[in-house]
């Protein structure tokens, strides 16, 4: 009895390479290593092949690639757009991903060579796949470099994918083992706090997997869109993620996961909302605040609330009629617009709408280059006179009131806007970086995409033939958006299905991801709650119609309980809290027309919600 309690104990102080048997994943640190919140400075080396890479922006491993694995979670800034190819800031986290002790070693003495690592502000993360024995030298003098090290079972695929989704907290780390006293570091949990990746599905999950993929390719075939992003998670793990199709129907540029969309109406409550819910959970804004109280408006439109606002009751209309702000009327005898193409109407600028062809746009207005006067980009050669945010505003303050019935409006959430940003003093754009963005590490989610990211990085919208007279691209395809500069209430953030996903689990966690809160359970639930009985929406949020007789956004076997939005590039965000699931859909469906409503008509976005509830 003695020799066999003996033999366990000897088992047990053996070396971690031992204790690594049974697949789970290993986490030591130093007493002063603490999970990372923010994600967005970190330099990363990758390949196990590979020698050390991103110190700065001129170096690169051997393929410069960055790892598969890494890749869905972290964006280099070296692949950025040249004009910020440069990260002014020290790294604060350095991570060496591995699965052979040689590469190791090369990374290591590659670390020697550059005087950033040594820097306070700086930790190194060791991700090692594959057996280690802790008692050898090269492994202690390499292992006290580390602040933290995660060490798996093998070298295996999904063994480092697992290492890399435990290092961004994205899996839950189960097992601490009795750590070698020479390296000085000690074991500490990990708690998962973002969404992690599934390496593997069961049978349900793949039947999913499969009716989905049926779906979006029916989309691609049918040419309701050239390209689409599905992505959907359940218990925080994305159990599918895949891209479909090309930007254009050229097919020159296949989508990937890091082609930038347009993402249209879904800025609303994934780049205004999230402020709104934050000053309400400060306590600095409710329902009842008046434009009145909070902007000085006045005659009407200063008595709508807050909770008119984002219920979409406040008698506004659906959006700005920019052909009649922007066209000179001694130009053309009226009409401007008809619904049916005619003689004198054969341009077509919208669904049922053409122009009359003897239209001209107001002097002064636009410019093909910027000056002094022309500051705001709305098209890739097109500059628009900084007077016209004024103009727009005038228009609004003078809208007669329509009957305060729910009618969806762009116009409320311009009023949001104006709102957040006169409560903070921050612009909208600076205000989602600073606050969401960076906390969250999104980093492929901002306004003007073209200050960061290459023309071939976003996918195009349609085909503008009144103001921009060119495909759009880059900028947003919104007309009121564009002209107030690209940065809206209404529209104007671009994004990655990825990062869409991120905002749909903070919401469905109650405003909390990867260790960051921005607001309360208890707030939120506010925003998720119908206030009003002739309206489906809660606040922001769209829901699914129980009403008889009403159509709603998506298919009755969606849960009563679940929200989101969608928006009219071809979007949606769907999340339901009883399943606790996230559904992300984007696309360009309206490339190169927006008159092409396929995507509607076929049921894509439908039934893949159906699929989903089975």
């Amino acid at each position: 009895m003695r020799l066999i309690v003996l033999i366990i104990v000897i088992l047990c102080s053996l070396p971690c390479v031992m204790a690594q048997g049974n697949g789970d994943i290993l986490f030591y640190c130093k007493p002063t290593y603490a999970p990372i919140a923010d994600m967005s400075n970190i330099d990363v080396a990758v390949r196990s092949e590979g020698l050390v890479l991103t110190i700065n922006d001129e170096q690169k491993n051997e393929s410069g690639e960055v790892l598969a694995w890494m890749r869905r979670y972290y964006d280099a800034v070296y692949d950025a757009h040249p004009s910020v190819l440069k990260n002014l800031k020290v790294p604060t986290h350095f991570v060496i991903v591995a699965n052979r002790w040689q590469a190791v070693r090369s990374m290591f003495e590659g670390i020697n060579k550059y005087s950033t690592i040594g820097r306070k502000s700086t930790e190194i993360v060791l991700l090692y796949g594959g057996a280690l024995d802790m008692q050898t030298d090269s492994v202690r003098q390499i292992t006290r470099m580390c602040d933290a090290l995660y060490i798996g079972a093998d070298g295996s695929a999904a063994m480092m994918d697992r290492l890399t989704q435990a290092f961004w907290s994205g899996e839950e780390i189960a097992q601490q083992g009795a750590l070698f006293d020479a390296t000085g570091l000690t074991a500490s949990p990990q708690k998962k706090t973002r969404l992690s990746f599934a390496t593997q599905l069961d049978e349900n999950e793949t039947q999913l997997a499969d009716a989905l993929t049926e779906v979006a390719k029916k989309a691609i075939d049918n040419n309701a869109t050239p390209g689409l992003s599905v992505m959907v998670a359940r218990k925080g793990r994305v159990i599918y993620n895949k891209q479909f199709g090309y930007t254009t129907y050229q097919e020159t540029t296949p989508v990937s996961e890091r082609t930038i969309y347009d993402i249209a109406s879904l800025s609303k409550v994934v780049g205004t909302l999230p402020h709104v819910v934050r000053l309400f959970d400060q306590g600095k804004l409710d329902a009842k605040k008046t434009l009145g109280e909070l902007l000085g408006v006045t005659g009407w439109q200063g008595k709508i609330n807050v909770g008119q606002l984002l219920l979409h009751t406040s008698g506004l209309p659906a959006g700005i009629p920019m052909f009649a702000l922007t066209v000179d009327s001694a130009s053309f005898t009226p009409p401007l617009l008809v619904k049916k193409r005619k003689v004198g109407y054969q341009q077509k600028v919208g669904k049922n709408l053409y122009i009359n062809e003897t239209y001209k746009l107001r002097a002064g207005y636009f410019t093909e280059e910027k000056d002094d006067v022309h500051t705001t980009q709305i098209g890739r050669s097109l500059y628009a006179s900084d007077s016209l945010r004024y103009i727009i505003w005038r228009h609004i303050a003078n809208i007669p009131q329509y009957s305060p019935t729910y009618r969806y409006s762009d116009v409320n959430f311009l009023y949001l806007q104006r709102i957040v940003e006169r409560m903070t003093g921050i612009g909208l754009d600076e205000l989602f970086e600073a606050t969401i963005a960076r906390p969250l590490g999104l980093t492929r989610m901002l306004y003007q995409p073209a200050r960061r990211y290459r023309l071939s990085e976003i996918a195009p919208t349609s085909d503008d033939t009144f103001f921009r007279k060119e495909m759009v691209w880059t900028t947003v395809h919104d007309e009121t958006a564009a002209c107030l500069g690209g940065v809206a209430g209404n529209a104007g953030l671009f994004a990655t299905a990825n990062e869409i996903m991120k905002i749909g689990q903070m919401y469905l966690q109650g405003g909390t991801y990867g260790g960051v809160r921005l607001f309360s359970q208890s707030t939120f639930d506010i925003f998720i709650t119908r206030h009003d009985p002739h309206c489906r929406r809660g606040y922001g949020f769209d829901m699914p119609e129980r009403r008889a007789g009403k159509v709603g956004p998506v298919p009755d076997c969606v849960p009563k309980t679940s929200f989101g939005h969608t928006g009219f590039t071809g979007t949606m965000l769907w999340i339901d809290p009883e399943s606790e699931t996230v559904f992300v859909f984007i696309s360009n469906r309206i490339h190169t027309s927006v008159d092409n409503t396929k995507l509607t008509s076929l049921d894509i976005r439908a039934k893949m919600l159906e699929a989903l509830c089975k």
